[in-house]
């Protein structure tokens, strides 16, 4: 596997507030990708997110004992932010418990600070990227309809328990509309299978351009 190349450069977010250590993991980065590679350094979990809100990364090595966060927050805040973004999660700590939980709070992999060369950078690299595009994948095909890209029954429901323990605590109101085809058997029967779904796919864009980022539509049939 390529990791990066002259043409599409890995941008890499490095987030150490050490300077010895950052140096020596820039050191291992341009040893493991001798091809053009791309990094952006900050020393804190805030300077990392203002980073993040500009500028878009292939992945994200994070230190584990940042000055601005406590425990897995650093982490979670990533997540919040760059949801698509794979996470190493770096530390200094000769824990395996304390790695297994960052990779069970959502980070990608894990490395020990003491152990890092270019090999094992880069092997861990092209495991967070990968590992990363397949837990896209299985997220797209547990939550969302595989025809017209709308949230499934599973997931609208999650929403919908969701909205209403909102509404619960903060007050206010939300709005649920059931919206069903007319006659949609009879373009089946006339027009056939791939015509019908033809008009579901259709359906499902325009109903998405007539929502606010933040609503769902979702397909129960």
């Amino acid at each position: 596997m390529r990791v990066s190349s002259a043409a599409s450069p890995l941008r890499i977010l490095l987030i150490e507030d050490s300077e010895g250590d950052a140096l020596l993991i820039e050191k291992a980065l341009h040893e493991a990708m001798p091809e053009e590679i791309y990094i952006k350094k900050t020393e804190t979990l805030g300077g990392a997110l203002k980073v993040l809100a500009e500028e878009a990364f292939d992945i994200a090595l994070l230190d584990r004992s940042l000055p601005d966060i406590v425990g897995y927050s650093g982490l979670l805040a990533i997540q919040n932010i760059a949801p698509k973004l794979p996470v190493v999660f770096l530390t200094a700590y000769k824990n395996e418990e304390t790695a297994l939980e960052a990779i069970e709070q959502g980070a990608q992999d894990y490395l020990f600070k003491d152990k890092i060369d270019s090999h094992t950078i880069r092997r861990s690299i092209q495991f967070a990227v990968i590992r990363k595009q397949f837990e896209s994948v299985l997220v797209v095909q547990a939550n969302f309809d595989n025809l017209t890209g709308l949230a499934n029954r599973m997931l609208f429901e999650n929403r919908l328990d969701m909205a209403l323990a909102k509404m619960k605590r903060q007050g206010g109101g939300l709005g649920v509309l059931f919206l069903d085809l007319n006659r949609f058997k009879a373009v089946n029967d006339l027009y056939g299978h791939a015509m019908g779904d033809r008009l579901l796919t259709v359906t499902g864009k325009r109903l998405r351009a007539c929502l606010r980022p933040y609503d769902t539509a979702a397909r129960f049939g």
